[in-house]
């Protein structure tokens, strides 16, 4: 008789092909350790504070208001009753999930999701490159390149929704891959399901990055239309991506609706373009000098030259690749984003994480996958030299800029108000100040941060050129008049400064209750109207 031979190599290859990634999400996990330590149970401060506050005030008004994911709202009374579009604010109601899960309020989940979510990102930008070059290592290099980059590093264990929507849309472009690579419509079809999926999700979460979606319904209708046809299916195709495009109809209609009944938003939901050419050169110098560093480190940009470099010189394919094009028009979508939002760059760093991060890090990746190894034993090393030293180099970068990112001087205002308001809630709670009372803020940095961190919700005025909130003596004495604060908060630090010099009147409208040496609690006096 003959004896049965049993395969185990499938079985073994099913085995092991997770050690490679399991290795790596020890190493970045190991990474995020060091780079965070510290860091994680910091409530926002330094750079973009006031959007990271937005963001965690969403996220705790979620609790507070029984988790209806239908009506976000902020502390922040500006608003009715402080609801607001905020887009498809997933991470902020997962965060508000685990609050309740936990019984605690701590920034530290909120930017614990973030940070799941952008390591996820990256274990599929892994997968992604390892599937396109068939090798573990550099998919392992396509990761850590994305994970070093500072702003991604930063953004990465913060409030904001950028990076769980670069993470979706990384997801999307592995899944994507999958269904190009299937061997059935079946697995094709199911594999563009999981794609387009996230791909959708990623545009809810941030507009911008609805981009990649119509650039793989572009790559299945004018780069491979014969292959799609065959593979998926015209009427395949338009069911899923017709069903995400609705989707994300409904999400910018609902979030129009919002802003409709509830009087606007706390967000920007309308582009702000250059008005002149002297302003996009201007503009554009400043974001060169200040972020260009930021998106990616000096040895990223040397590293990312020299590998599409190299990859450029071996791969005729390259040039002839449906990918190319596929590239050239995410890339060329980024550079659409910044002519609609382009003044907004300068102050906005997060921007290119919306818009060129996402080009940059496929450039890397699919040059990589691209790039032929040399087969010298002496090239060999010294690729594995330059990598390793530009990654070493790369790894100090970011820890430099994460360090002064995360260490701001203690003269800037959001430590200030940060610092100043952190005990707020329970000094309030000790001079008998209910939670429902309404507090009126002077001088607030932002429109959210004191106010969750004194639990209290309300108004706020901070130096904002162009807005009601404005510190000015008009609008400072319509707020007095007008809102109806039980109380008014100001920081003994700017006081005089900000808000006394600005309208010395203040002082005959205001009459003082309590002061801890850090905020002073006040009441209004009451201007009687005149009789006519």
């Amino acid at each position: 008789m003959n004896k049965m031979r049993v395969d185990f190599s499938a079985g073994r290859e099913r085995k092991y092909r997770w050690v490679a990634p399991g290795l790596l999400l020890g190493l970045l996990l190991a990474l995020s350790g060091w780079l965070y330590a510290g860091f994680l149970g910091l409530y926002p401060s330094f750079n973009h504070a006031w959007a990271q506050a937005d963001w965690l005030a969403i996220a705790l008004q979620f609790r507070v208001r029984g988790y209806d994911f239908f009506h976000p709202a902020t502390f922040n009374l500006l608003t009715t009753d402080g609801v607001t579009g905020a887009g498809f604010p997933l991470p902020a109601y997962v965060s508000a999930l685990l609050m309740g899960i936990t019984g605690q309020a701590a920034p530290g989940l909120m930017r614990s999701v973030t940070l799941a979510a952008g390591l996820g990102g990256l274990l599929a930008l892994f997968e992604l490159v390892r599937r396109a070059s068939g090798s573990a290592w550099k998919g392992t290099a396509a990761a850590l390149f994305a994970f070093l980059s500072p702003i991604y590093l930063f953004y990465q264990a913060n409030f904001l929704p950028s990076v769980p929507a670069v993470a979706a849309a990384l997801a999307g472009y592995c899944c994507f891959y999958r269904a190009l690579q299937a061997g059935t419509t079946r697995d094709a079809r199911r594999w563009l399901a999981v794609a387009v999926a996230w791909l959708a999700l990623a545009g809810a979460m941030r507009t911008p990055l609805a981009l990649p979606l119509l650039c793989t319904l572009g790559h299945l209708v004018v780069l491979r239309p014969r292959r799609t046809a065959a593979g998926l299916g015209w009427r395949a195709v338009a069911a899923l991506y017709g069903a995400a495009f609705l989707f994300l109809g409904a999400v910018f209609g609902y979030n129009e609706h919002l802003s409709h009944v509830y009087q606007g938003s706390m967000f920007l939901a309308r582009p702000r373009t250059f008005t002149s050419w002297a302003e996009f050169l201007s503009v554009t110098k400043t974001v060169r000098e200040y972020w260009l560093w930021s998106i990616l480190s000096k040895p990223q940009w040397l590293l990312l030259l020299l590998v599409a470099a190299v990859a450029a010189q071996q791969g005729r394919r390259l040039w002839r690749s449906e990918w190319l094009w596929h590239w050239l028009a995410l890339a060329a979508g980024g550079a659409a984003y910044y002519g609609l939002m382009g003044p907004l760059f300068a102050i906005h760093d997060y921007y290119l994480l919306d818009s060129f991060f996402l080009p940059l890090v496929l450039a890397f990746g699919g040059c990589l996958a691209a790039w032929q190894v040399p087969s010298a034993r002496v090239a060999r090393l010294a690729v594995a030299a330059t990598t390793l030293l530009l990654g070493a180099i790369s790894v100090w970068k970011a820890q430099a800029e994460q360090h002064r990112r995360t260490n701001p001087p203690i003269t800037d205002k959001s430590v200030l108000t940060r610092d100043n308001f952190l005990t707020s809630a329970r000094w309030l709670d000790s001079l008998g100040v209910p939670r429902a009372a309404k507090l009126l803020v002077l001088d607030a940095y932002s429109y959210n941060l004191p106010l969750l961190l004194a639990q209290r919700r309300g108004w706020t005025m901070l130096q904002n050129r162009n807005s009601p909130e404005n510190l000015t003596p008009e609008n400072l004495a319509r707020a007095l008049a007008t809102l109806p604060a039980d109380y008014v908060v100001t920081q003994n630090a700017t006081f005089e400064q900000e808000v006394v010099r600005v309208y010395p009147a203040i002082v005959q409208r205001l009459q003082p209750v309590a002061n801890n040496g850090r905020l002073s609690l006040w009441r209004i006096r009451r201007v009687p109207s005149r009789r006519l």
